[in-house]
């Protein structure tokens, strides 16, 4: 194909890729939605269904999704992407585990709590084998995990695993990050939650 950067180039569509991400961190979600769908609709022609670049594009591309709040189009993408990710060497464990995190998070969204729920309690059980117990990623799937618990009303669960996140992030984190103050407030939450049913009690 040459170097002739036509919008087929591989490495041309992993620099737009890489430009899709900053626009949806940035917001403008409809943006990169347009930048990626192009890049995957492409890359499902030149690539094989198990290449790096396809899947990273089409894992961004759910991200981008579930932003805009297209929960269906996500949770679709989502699901093929895990599927291929398990089918992987034991080093594609992160990857596999992000994309379990986002899928748990469209999960959440589409209000099936008990699914989210049993799809990290696997992926975390099998990351502690392959990961450090305070990886980022491995912390970021406990996070959406006690989402999932405080959902289903399991509070003691949600207190324990949010206690350890917030130590977890406090150590890495600085005070006014995002993620920290995301696991402060559901902590919180998860403790008023667990006052209020032992009051009822």
């Amino acid at each position: 194909m040459g170097e002739n950067y036509s919008g087929e180039n591989p490495t041309y569509l992993g620099t737009q890729t890489a430009l899709g991400d900053p626009y949806r961190m940035q917001g403008h979600c409809t943006e990169a939605i347009k930048v990626l769908e192009h890049v995957v609709l492409t890359q499902r022609e030149l690539l094989e269904v198990n290449h790096y670049q396809r899947l990273q594009s089409e894992y961004t591309l759910a991200l981008a999704y579930l932003d805009h709040g297209d929960i269906n189009q996500a949770l679709g993408l989502l699901e093929h992407v895990v599927g291929i990710w398990r089918g992987q060497r034991a080093e594609d464990n992160i990857k596999l585990l992000k994309s379990e995190t986002a899928l748990s998070r469209a999960y959440l969204l589409k209000d099936q709590h008990d699914e989210a729920a049993r799809l990290l309690e696997n992926s975390i059980l099998l990351a502690k084998s392959k990961l450090r117990e305070d990886h980022v990623v491995s912390i970021n799937a406990q996070h959406s995990l006690a989402v999932a618990y405080i959902h289903l009303r399991r509070t003691e669960e949600a207190v324990e695993l949010l206690e350890y996140v917030v130590k977890a992030r406090e150590n890495k984190l600085n005070e006014d990050h995002p993620a920290l103050i995301a696991s402060r407030r559901k902590l919180a939450e998860a403790k008023k939650m667990r006052e209020t049913k032992t009051m009822a009690q």
